[in-house]
């Protein structure tokens, strides 16, 4: 097994339709061949969102899942206000994106499967 580990970019990012396929097919195929995770910083932006994106569309494709982690820092997500507080960690939280991303702050990306 590998640890695929995807960086770059957190900022809205623009590829050429055939550049973005060709990302997105090489990633996934690249993690579904060698059983690989894929890393990110978790984030609804650039890059992350591009490899979240890659393995969900291709993971559903084929009925396989691809572990999708994404590792982002705490201060820069928006609405962390919903992850901490009294009794965080023994309870389910539903998230969702609930404004643009900024400068500052960017949701989770919703396609990671941790």
């Amino acid at each position: 097994s590998v640890l695929l580990s995807v960086t770059g970019s957190a900022q809205d990012m623009a590829l050429e339709p055939h550049l973005e396929l060709l990302f997105k097919r090489g990633l996934a195929e690249s993690a579904r061949s060698t059983n690989a995770w894929v890393i990110t910083g978790g984030t609804d932006s650039g890059v992350m969102a591009l490899a979240g994106a890659a393995i969900a569309e291709n993971s559903s494709a084929r009925g396989e899942l691809t572990p999708c982690i994404g590792i982002a820092p705490f201060r820069c997500v928006t609405g962390k206000d919903k992850l901490h507080g009294p009794g965080a960690g023994e309870r389910t939280v539903s998230y969702r994106k609930v404004r643009a991303n900024s400068t500052v702050s960017a949701a989770l990306d919703p396609h990671h499967t941790h």
